[in-house]
């Protein structure tokens, strides 16, 4: 099994360079003949969250023990205190939080878009609504939502 582990690992390791590390909240499946429990937390409207979702999705498709992971799903809210409407788009969003300008959210954004269509997601940036009631109804226009539509 340390050795599919580590098969795994090395296939997973460009898109876990950002991951952070949180103990797991359900009990792990472990040991011979059971298979490794992975345990992935996600924003359901999170850009970055949906290009790791692909990244781990073609990891595991070229991992030739795939049948022996069992990945857990959960999911948060990145900013709870997010208003339910933004007052501005998402160059404004960035420009307001990073205090940059629109060109250097713009470019910002642009390899966030790149980086998705490299995975077969297309990213509409410019009719993003910028706001957290989209995760309290579900049913705004998010990168996410527009690249579900594209599959």
């Amino acid at each position: 099994m340390r050795q599919r582990f580590t098969t795994l690992l090395a296939a997973l390791l460009p898109a876990l360079v950002f991951a952070q590390f949180q103990p797991m909240s359900t009990t792990p499946i472990g040991g011979a003949n059971e298979p490794l429990t992975i345990e992935v937390w996600s924003d359901v409207v999170c850009p970055f969250c949906y290009i790791g979702k692909r990244e781990l999705e073609s990891a595991l498709a070229r991992f030739p023990h795939r049948d022996q992971v069992r990945l857990v799903w959960k999911s948060f809210e990145l900013d709870p205190s997010a208003p339910d409407r933004a007052p501005h788009d998402t160059y404004g969003m960035l420009m307001e939080r990073y205090r940059i300008s629109r060109d250097e959210a713009k470019s910002r954004v642009s390899g966030v878009t790149q980086r998705a269509a490299s995975l077969g997601l297309s990213y509409d940036f410019e009719k993003v609504i910028v706001g957290a009631r989209c995760r309290r109804i579900g049913s705004c226009n998010t990168p996410r939502a527009s690249a579900k539509a594209t599959r």
